[in-house]
């Protein structure tokens, strides 16, 4: 009987230590800044996260283990999370809610406002990230929730595309995993009004003259169609005649890069003088 009893506790003691097993991440939510880090073991930050935690201060601060999780999850409010993690009573990490447990049903405009406080309580993330947490990070991983300035989120806060009134599927988080993302397909572009344009010589003195030059009627966009900066690189002389390459490179929030090249030409000054002797 007591070998029985031993064995007994023995399996549960072994469940209880593959469930709430040593996880290689620990993680820390900073409420002012909006951002998560997940930390190695050893102290390393790994990882961070835009996140929007609880307006008016309804994400409680402390440390505490995870204990659950779940594909979809039934939120207030009668919406739904994708990749779900409980942090303590009914404070999860989540996906920005969507109005029904459809990838393609997302509630909009509170995926627009990661970054900031907003949430009933329940931290808010994108789709990628809360199922990296989801993934990652096994039941029992630690959660210090605190009250912190951007000194204490050592890799920055990341920032995330934003869905406004370009966006070709406005109903999808561009950063779901699922194979049925439209926005897979989909990646950064830049247009320009002119493939060639010309210039007599030392018509720009400075470098940043000709940068100035070289950006007007070039634009770069988003994944979702967002007007983002670009920069255009080039060994061109503006005091030195001659045919010279231009190329265009901009990256957005989801790490998508695009480029686009172009021609620019230096005209020898004394096409200016013969053109006025004429």
């Amino acid at each position: 009987m007591r070998r029985l009893a031993f064995l007994t506790a023995l399996i549960l003691l072994l469940n209880v230590r593959l469930l709430y097993a040593d996880s290689d991440y620990y993680i820390k939510v900073n409420r002012v800044t909006n951002c998560v880090t997940v930390y190695s073991a050893d102290d390393t930050p790994v990882k961070a996260m835009i996140c929007s935690v609880g307006a008016n201060g309804a994400t409680p601060t402390g440390t505490y283990s995870t204990s659950e999780k779940y594909r979809w999850r039934a939120l207030f409010g009668n919406e739904y999370g994708q990749y779900c993690t409980r942090i303590t009573g009914h404070i999860l990490f989540h996906s920005a809610p969507y109005f029904s447990q459809n990838e393609n049903d997302l509630n909009t405009e509170n995926y627009n406002m990661l970054g900031e406080a907003d949430s009933l309580g329940c931290i808010r993330l994108t789709a990628a990230d809360a199922k990296w947490i989801y993934d990652n990070c096994p039941v029992g991983v630690s959660v210090t929730i605190f009250d912190g300035s951007e000194a204490d989120d050592p890799l920055g806060k990341p920032t995330a595309i934003k869905l406004g009134s370009n966006a070709p599927y406005p109903t999808w988080d561009p950063t779901d995993p699922s194979e049925d993302n439209p926005y897979n397909g989909l990646g950064v572009k830049i247009t320009s009004e002119k493939y060639v344009r010309a210039v007599y010589q030392n018509s720009y003195q400075t470098a940043d003259e000709l940068r100035e030059y070289l950006k007007y009627g070039v634009k770069a966009f988003d994944t979702a169609g967002n007007e983002i900066d670009f920069s255009p690189e080039t060994e061109a002389d503006p005091s030195v005649s001659g045919v010279y390459n231009v190329t265009y490179t901009a990256e957005d929030a989801l790490g998508r890069s695009g480029s686009l090249k172009t021609v620019f030409i230096v005209l020898p000054s004394e096409l200016i003088l013969n053109a006025s002797l004429q």
